[in-house]
């Protein structure tokens, strides 16, 4: 919510006692509102309400000249973007009937008092917001399509003379074919207004020029709201960020142009699992010549698909991945490269399929990976889907050198929560395939080789560091609960934990 938004008060009321008692209840004890100006009856309120262009009316029922029915009727059909707030008694609840049917958002009932006025108030402020909210998204939806806005319409919803910009991703680009916006989320951190980018892990940062140091307190409004995003996101094995953002102001009619910009930006800097801070200035923007994989690698890689030695053209394929890792080459530069790959890949296929269909499979595979290991992983699936039905052949991914991949990944990831959900995505293949591989390849299920595995380390653990406690040990090794690890251990093992190490300590110092 911003809570420096203030919201302008007309009151129309015939009796001045009246009057003033709701001036001073909503200037001296309602946040966020304050009256401009007042008016006697209907007929006099709308030439102030003409003048002024408040956000909200107050007006009474029973009024000389105009009563407060005709003034909200008048309200509802040459101001529709005002609202207002019906005072009465209780015998005029068929007028108040009327006045709702006519777009009031609320009434009052005489005797005024001001906790009736400050409830009423808190309603219609949180009705104002959505509706303020509403206003503003849809100016920057015709900002970002260059529809021209009017200057009053600018500077009632956005009254800063210029604003900053910046736009946040996580994990890897948009698909090529998803590439545009809808700014359909708007929500508010005091001046920090955040809307939805490309798609669900983008989000687009205006915070308005301000202040003594603007730049400055931009940045670190940023800074906070995205370390309490982060906090509070959802865990993953693996996620990376890249923050870009403008260096200089820019009025807000040139909101269209500046986020073109600066999403063209952020897209040529994009480095698979690197997260990165990024500031944009046109002026210091170094012009990026295009480049591509050395001419050497892709020959190699034809001479394999050539001679149909597939085994070598997945194994290069890999090398060459591991390399544009270790070169942090962005996910364009990485991208475009294995489009190279795929179009001689089909060049030299038997009986070729489509190219569109396999770029967009490809576009596919960068849509959803947070790592290079998922992307070897989706990667090898749609060569192997390629050469299998193109050229009737390839090794799969159920091999023992890839459980030995899944075998490893367990080792290093030991001491962590590991689930089979987890290891599914970090390969990116399915559950049920990966729970064969591991039928297949240890004889046993996912579960049951991870604790296999922790209790193997937990043996080692306590060979060599036999003064540990059981609890240390346990947690080294992954296992949260030290009983479920002794009753596991024991099961296994024979003994418990505290009894294996008390039998290594009687052991003759040769013998350990």
């Amino acid at each position: 919510m911003q809570t420096d938004t203030l919201y302008s008060v007309v009151v129309v009321e015939d009796e001045e006692v009246a009057k003033e008692h709701i001036c001073t209840i909503i200037n001296q004890r309602i946040a966020g509102f304050t009256v401009i100006a007042t008016a006697e009856n209907g007929k006099e309120a709308l030439q102030v309400i003409d003048k002024t262009k408040p956000d909200l009316v107050v007006t009474d029922i029973h009024m000389p000249v105009m009563d407060g029915v005709k003034l909200i009727y008048h309200l509802a059909q040459d101001y529709p973007d005002i609202r207002s707030l019906v005072v009465s008694g209780y015998q005029d609840f068929p007028s108040v009937k009327g006045a709702l049917t006519n777009g009031s958002l609320d009434y009052i009932l005489k005797p005024l008092s001001p906790a009736k006025i400050q409830k009423a108030f808190n309603s219609i402020r949180e009705t104002m917001q959505e509706q303020r909210r509403s206003h503003q998204r849809d100016l920057l939806l015709k900002l970002s399509r260059r529809v021209v806005i009017s200057q009053g319409e600018k500077l009632k919803y956005f009254p800063h003379d210029e604003y900053y910009l910046a736009v946040e991703r996580t994990n890897c680009l948009p698909g090529r074919f998803c590439r545009s916006f809808s700014l359909n989320r708007i929500s508010f951190i005091n001046d920090l207004i955040m809307l939805s980018g490309r798609d669900d892990r983008e989000k687009i940062y205006l915070y308005p020029k301000q202040g003594e140091h603007p730049c400055c307190e931009f940045k670190h409004a940023l800074r906070g709201q995205l370390e309490k995003e982060h906090a509070e996101s959802p865990h993953s094995l693996v996620t990376f960020h890249t923050l870009a953002c403008n260096a200089m102001s820019f009025p807000l009619e040139l909101f269209a142009e500046n986020l073109k910009t600066l999403l063209a930006f952020l897209d040529r800097h994009v480095v698979l699992e690197c997260s990165q801070e990024l500031q944009y200035d046109e002026q210091q923007e170094p012009q990026i010549s295009p480049s591509s994989p050395e001419k050497e690698d892709l020959q190699q890689l034809e001479l394999f698909l050539q001679e149909n030695r597939f085994d070598d053209f997945r194994n290069e394929l890999l090398r060459l991945l591991s390399i544009w890792k270790k070169e942090r080459q962005t996910q364009l530069w990485v991208e475009g490269s294995l489009y190279q790959i795929l179009r001689f890949t089909l060049k030299y296929a038997k009986k070729t399929n489509s190219l569109e269909n396999y770029e967009f499979m490809l576009d596919e595979v960068f849509s959803d990976i947070a790592s290079y290991l998922q992307l070897e992983t989706k990667l090898l699936s749609l060569f192997e889907k390629i050469i299998k039905e193109d050229y009737g052949t390839f090794q799969k991914i159920d091999t023992p050198e890839f459980f030995l991949k899944v075998s490893e990944y367990i080792t290093k990831h030991c001491a962590e929560h590991i689930t089979l959900p987890d290891l599914c995505s970090s390969f990116g293949i399915s559950q049920t395939y990966m729970s064969k591989l591991f039928r297949k390849y240890s004889g046993k299920s996912c579960n049951e080789y991870i604790k296999s595995l922790r209790l193997e380390k937990a043996m080692n653990l306590i060979k060599k560091c036999p003064n540990l406690q059981v609890k240390d040990i346990a947690s080294i090794v992954g296992f949260k609960d030290q009983f479920y690890f002794s009753r596991l251990f024991h099961h296994e093992v024979g003994v418990s934990p505290s009894q294996f190490i008390h039998a290594l300590r009687q052991e003759p110092d040769d013998q350990q």
